[in-house]
């Protein structure tokens, strides 16, 4: 029987989902996720039959020395790392202190970053050995089930001196995919801000066939959306009720409301099934009328994320958003119509823009006036468009990564510098979140004395760094 590990290294609370590789620790506005690809791998362990341990190591620091003891006690066949780009180096040391303790050990690296720096990754950290490409589980599966390597498709590995990568593996079928397993892991570590219950995230699917010049999605997970059949979902739903008590849910999907039948077939099976949870989700702009926003209401959802990304026609256009100013000022109307709370998102400092374009985003905002705005400064994630354009533009290096992803600007535009920019997003949260009338409006539906309370909480994290904007000088 194969020994595995899973880890998430020391390297700090990062949202290490594909799309989405951020600091989350330094970002007030994102609620921190229970670590789904460990989880995932947990369950494709037992489907492996393999002994296992995993670790979570990222909510501390400097336990190298415990992460080190751990290793070297268990002597793991295979260990698995989950890396971002942002924490790559950090999260990599970890596969030289394995090799240090347990020699034997076949260190591996799951993450959006090998999809594009596969061959690169084996080259610069050679205490690693295998790296996962695009959609990792059945490959991992396999690793852990003793299939022969140049047998396994979407992994790219080291052998005899050579880097060898294998061909690429097709999309999975997601409802073969074990559902992610929580027995060791502390669920109330997790919880929803506003109620302080535990929450969870279940994955709906994968793909996009959208353009946008910064995303991920369609790297990674290619450009044709794939859904579980609703019934799947109902029944992880159900496990997680049941199994560990969780009613509070994040439903992670770039196109959960792409298929209009789809969420009134899941809306109406929540309905049947006598499900009393709530949960939030994504949704495009425009992508679902007022009668299915309403159902979605009926079944649970409570809140809906709308990545906007500006204020400015200009941006929108040249970021290949596919919709217009207008069409988002609709949608919003229609999410709170539904009583819905609207989240809306914006992204600060794209290269080509100017301090309009900045202060459009900023009055747009205030314009929607959602129940929350997350401003997030962009990161050129390496296999976007965005990533081509800030080299050319000579705004970064080739193999520059920040660690410091989406909580801080880090390279400037072509004509804002860096620090105009941390200047610009602190006055984007002073402006929208010190309105009288919305922290009235937001404290009067936070749905009682104690939520509350945990709004309070929350804000005076969010302003503390907010009423710290100095302005910038007159021009």
């Amino acid at each position: 029987m194969p020994k595995v590990m899973i880890i998430t290294p020391p390297s700090g609370i990062y949202c290490r989902e594909d799309r989405c590789q951020s600091k989350s620790e330094d970002i007030h506005t994102l609620v921190r996720r229970p670590p789904l690809n460990m989880m995932y791998l947990v369950s494709l362990a037992k489907k492996a039959k393999a002994d296992y341990i995993a670790r979570d190591y990222s909510d501390k620091y400097d336990v190298w020395a415990e992460m080190e003891k751990d290793v070297s006690n268990y002597q793991p066949d295979y260990v698995f790392l989950d890396v971002t780009t942002p924490s790559l180096k950090m999260d990599l040391k970890s596969a030289a202190l394995i090799k240090k303790v347990s020699p034997k050990s076949v260190a591996i690296g799951r993450g959006a970053h090998f999809t594009i720096y596969d061959k690169q990754a084996l080259l610069d950290y050679p205490d690693l050995d295998i790296v996962l490409r695009n959609e990792y589980e059945f490959a991992a599966r396999e690793i852990m089930s003793g299939v022969s390597w140049e047998k396994i498709l979407g992994i790219t590995y080291r052998k005899e001196g050579q880097i060898i990568r294998n061909e690429s593996r097709p999309p999975m079928d997601l409802d073969e995919i074990p559902f992610p397993d929580k027995d060791w892991l502390d669920v109330t570590k997790f919880i929803r801000p506003d109620t302080g219950q535990p929450q969870t995230i279940i994955r709906i699917g994968e793909g996009c066939p959208y353009e946008c010049v910064y995303c991920l999605a369609g790297v990674v997970n290619g450009n044709k959306i794939r859904l579980r059949s609703p019934q799947n979902v109902i029944d992880e739903i159900k496990e997680n009720v049941s199994k560990y008590g969780i009613t509070d849910f994040l439903f992670r999907s770039d196109g959960f409301t792409y298929n209009n039948k789809w969420v009134l077939d899941f809306c109406n099976k929540i309905k049947q099934e006598g499900l009393n949870i709530t949960w939030a989700c994504n949704a495009r702009v425009k992508s679902c009328n007022l009668a299915t926003l309403k159902t979605m209401k009926e079944a649970g959802c409570w809140a809906i994320g709308i990545g906007i990304e500006s204020g400015s026609q200009d941006s929108l256009d040249k970021m290949k958003k596919g919709f217009v100013l207008d069409e988002a000022v609709e949608f919003i109307k229609l999410v709170k119509l539904s009583k819905i709370k609207a989240f809306t998102y914006f992204v600060i400092g794209f290269p080509w823009e100017t301090h309009k374009h900045i202060l459009d985003t900023i009055n747009f905002a205030v314009k929607v006036d959602g129940d929350l705005a997350q401003f997030s400064p962009i990161y050129p994630y390496p296999g976007t468009e965005l990533y081509k354009m800030v080299l050319e533009a000579g705004l970064i290096k080739e193999g520059e990564f920040s660690p410091n992803a989406l909580a801080e600007p880090v390279i400037g535009t072509q004509y804002l510098s860096v620090d105009e920019l941390k200047r610009y997003f602190k006055l984007a949260n002073r402006t929208f979140y010190l309105r009288l009338g919305y922290i009235i409006r937001t404290l009067l539906h936070s749905g009682g004395f104690k939520n509350s309370l945990n709004y309070c909480k929350h804000g005076v994290k969010l302003l503390k760094e907010a009423v710290k904007f100095s302005p910038s000088r007159k021009r």
